[in-house]
């Protein structure tokens, strides 16, 4: 151990780099005397076992922040849908305002019905994008008092489909078109 007074002589670079070896933080040289070697073992060896309970904090720390990063996860539910699918959650989009200016004009409740509707329509094709996302098939994934607008339905679902925001890649089609036809012939 060094005495106080050896301590006051030194530097503030060779306090900080001895304080930044004994944490850990600078990288030390290769030793080539076995006893020096030895030393710096049982040092290391010494400061492994403080820095242990450490680490257990930190798991601990990393489970609760991952429960709170599930939650603020901005790529789950509805939400999440339409922010992979870059529009915004929670309003119209200037181009959905001008095709749809009939629900522009409606009440905030129709505001909020178009958004399920288009935010779970996005989701359910971000479930499984390798099949054909047809309108029956949102029919029967939407829930029991979103699908009784059958027609709004139909209008988001082809507004969604001919903007390339569903039904877009490398798919397998459900539903066999007549341009599909056209083409095997």
């Amino acid at each position: 151990m060094e005495s106080k007074e050896t301590t006051s002589m030194k530097r503030p670079a060779d306090t900080t780099e001895e304080e930044e070896v004994r944490k850990g933080k600078k990288k030390r040289g290769k030793v080539w005397n076995s006893e020096v070697k030895a030393d710096n073992e049982e040092e290391e060896a010494g400061t492994e076992a403080k820095e242990e309970p450490k680490a257990e904090k930190t798991e601990k720390e990393e489970e609760t922040a991952g429960g709170e990063a599930e939650q603020d996860d901005p790529t789950v539910g509805l939400e999440g849908s339409a922010f992979q699918s870059r529009m915004p959650a929670d309003k119209l989009t200037t181009l959905e305002g001008s095709l749809f200016s009939d629900i522009v004009k409606s009440p905030p409740h129709t505001h909020r019905l178009f958004l399920h509707i288009r935010n779970r329509i996005l989701q359910m094709w971000l479930e499984s994008p390798l099949q054909e996302l047809t309108y029956e098939g949102v029919m029967a994934g939407l829930e029991a008092p979103f699908n009784s607008e059958g027609v709004l339905c139909a209008r988001i679902h082809a507004y969604l489909e001919r903007h390339g925001y569903i039904n877009y890649g490398i798919f397998k089609r459900v539903k066999v078109t007549a341009r599909d036809v056209w083409v095997a012939f």
